[in-house]
């Protein structure tokens, strides 16, 4: 067994290394993190150790309809010495004594005794609640499946917050490079005008400020890049230090589902509503065990035993020949528990009410979820539009400064304005595309479905 155990473990090490190292020599995309997050993150195995338990516990309920049996066998091995009695004058007589002309000697007694028995009982009838036991461990079964279901989306749901905030800040990362590329060549641009005398000192000056900004922001960039990156690793179980390229994410689509299918499809797919169902019928089993407990029990069993002493010369036995067989049928029936069954059956009332109040107010929270999800996802499509536009004519508007500022038509800080418009435009897309999918797998966790396209 410990054997398999490290085969085992040198296994999982092996397959986690050769997945890191092909992870790290190129790009992966968001399911793909998604699948190393369901593989890796403790969450995610701890819930499917969980699963394991669904065997026995069936066995268990299967077990409770099954009679009880034990078995014993036993040996034992006794000796006395008697060396006094009391004679009929209250004397102590030690012996070897002479009594009435007798001579009583002392005496040694040796038994052995071997002994075996077979007792089996059954609870015929308990008031159902070995019935609806058996039932509630299929329901704990399922519950168990889509607790696990759920953790997987709500895993996702941060994978995908944590990919799209990596993915966002390594784009930032590169307009922040790009931009101080741009920065220290108008510097040089600016330091070469200046000593041909077509721009003053404040223009070199400028363009000295604008190059420290740009290389603050581009060492901003690289922090935020290594604490998203930091962050993504740790939910898919990845060493925290690993470095790799992400893959691009689709291009934003129109969301034009209709958010009432929408939320009434979420009913059947997400996990903690199924589960409030299934709590509904559990506790609708438990509330008629409470009833059951008015009801009488009725017990059987039956019991087998064979013994047989002998003296101490005598060998143990397994086949003793001395037995003994009792049957027994029993009926009970509490009359009165000091009202203890009645507040056991009103709590369990309350209790399955409790769980349909939930189950209504979990409904509406889900159609009010999709809702609103669903607005800002069409917002944030909108607003992509618009940022695509900006971002081209941002772009145009900069090549258009860069090109003056080269002929000397146009001052840095024009040129300044033009860079900063345009970095603006560029961040609001990439800002709007992050929101738009975290937005995107906020909504997959609000219905229990996969809704991202490919």
């Amino acid at each position: 067994m410990s054997l398999k155990i490290f085969i085992l473990c040198v296994f999982s090490a092996t397959s986690f290394f050769l997945t890191t190292t092909d992870a790290a020599s190129q790009p992966i995309g968001l399911d793909r993190c998604i699948e190393f997050g369901n593989t890796n993150n403790p969450v995610i195995k701890t819930s499917q150790l969980d699963q394991i338990l669904n065997k026995p516990a069936k066995l268990a309920a299967i077990g409770q309809f099954l009679p009880r049996v034990s078995a014993s066998y036993g040996i034992n091995q006794s000796s006395s010495r008697i060396s006094t009695f009391v004679a009929e004058d209250g004397r102590v007589v030690e012996l070897p004594a002479l009594v009435y002309g007798e001579m009583i000697p002392v005496e040694n007694r040796k038994n052995r005794n071997s002994r075996y028995s077979i007792n089996v009982s059954e609870t015929v009838f308990n008031g159902g609640r070995n019935y609806y036991n058996f039932k509630n461990a299929g329901l704990q079964e399922k519950i168990r499946e889509y607790n696990y279901s759920g953790e997987t989306f709500l895993l996702r749901s941060a994978i995908t917050t944590a990919y799209c905030s990596a993915l966002a800040a390594t784009e930032r990362l590169s307009l922040a490079e790009e931009l101080l590329t741009q920065r220290r060549r108008q510097h040089n641009l600016a330091r070469v005008r200046f000593e041909t005398g077509s721009v003053t000192r404040r223009d070199v000056m400028q363009a000295e400020v604008d190059l420290g900004r740009a290389e603050n922001d581009s060492l901003s960039a690289v922090m935020s890049n290594r604490q998203t990156l930091e962050n993504l690793n740790f939910l898919i179980g990845f060493p925290i230090d690993s470095s790799y390229t992400l893959s691009n994410l689709p291009d934003l689509f129109n969301p034009d589902w209709d958010s009432e299918k929408l939320a009434a499809e979420a009913l059947t797919h997400r996990s903690d509503y199924v589960i409030s169902d299934l709590s509904i019928k559990m506790n609708r089993n438990n509330h008629t065990v409470s009833k059951g407990r008015y009801l009488p029990q009725v017990a059987a069993s039956l019991s087998h035993s064979r013994s047989e002493q002998s003296g101490a010369n005598v060998d143990f036995t397994l086949d003793p020949r001395n037995r003994s067989t009792a049957y027994n049928l029993s009926l009970s029936w509490e009359l009165f528990d000091g009202f203890t069954r009645e507040l056991n059956l009103e709590q369990s009332r309350i209790q399955h009410r409790k769980s349909i109040i939930n189950r209504q107010d979990l409904e509406r929270q889900i159609f009010k979820q999709v809702s609103e999800i669903l607005y800002q996802l069409r917002s944030f499509y909108q607003q992509s539009l618009v940022a695509d536009q900006n971002v081209g004519l941002a772009n145009e508007t900069l090549r258009f400064e860069e090109e003056r500022y080269k002929l000397g038509s146009a001052t840095t800080i024009e040129l300044g304005v033009a860079q900063v418009s345009y970095i603006q435009a560029r961040n609001d897309l990439i800002n709007i595309e992050t929101n738009f999918y975290i937005a995107l797998g906020e909504l997959e966790n609000a219905t229990g479905m996969v809704l991202r396209r490919q």
